[in-house]
């Protein structure tokens, strides 16, 4: 299994990321968020085959200072990880050698440690009917690549103020079950 942890991206890669263009201004910095008080990171657990798309998300994540990215290369090294790490975020392809994006997010969410873990299908299909398809199979949320780097970031920011380790208690209700 090959797990990579987060590194700054290379400064062509960082550019790209940050560039004005592809980034609005009133854009929630790193910096404007506190750290978790525990000083957990966010773990996001990206689960590609391709080594370019990691990149691009590396340099995306990179941009929030409190996020650690774990990746695996396949949909089985994927599962191994998710139970190994627990992470607050699944970012997963879903044409994955070994096991696809479908077949990892039903192993996810039949599993009671894992099934809570917001997971997003990351993918180049953009038909609406692939986007629904993963959307009713438990997918809390679809980008299609190639994606915008504000769209993965205000993705990432909305799902990590609703997560129960970023949660105060005067936002407890939006992680309320329905």
């Amino acid at each position: 299994m090959k797990i990579i942890v987060k590194e700054r991206p290379p400064a062509h890669l960082q550019r790209t990321a940050t560039d004005a263009s592809h980034c609005p201004a009133d854009a929630p910095s790193a910096t404007a968020r506190e750290s978790p008080s525990d000083g957990r990171p966010f773990i996001v657990l990206c689960v590609e085959d391709n080594p370019v798309n990691v990149e691009l998300i590396r340099a995306t994540l990179a941009l929030r200072d409190q996020v650690r990215l774990e990746v695996a290369t396949d949909g089985q090294e994927g599962l191994e990880a998710a139970h190994r790490l627990q992470p607050d975020l699944v970012l997963l392809d879903m044409g994955l050698p070994v096991l696809d994006g479908l077949a990892v997010l039903a192993h996810l969410r039949a599993d009671p440690t894992l099934a809570r873990i917001p997971c997003v299908a990351v993918s180049a299909n953009a038909m609406p009917s692939d986007i629904q398809q993963a959307l009713d199979a438990g997918f809390n949320d679809y980008i299609v690549k190639p994606f915008a780097v504000a769209s993965m970031l205000q993705l990432l920011d909305r799902i990590m103020a609703q997560s129960p380790q970023r949660a105060t208690t005067s936002d407890s209700s939006i992680l309320s079950p329905t």
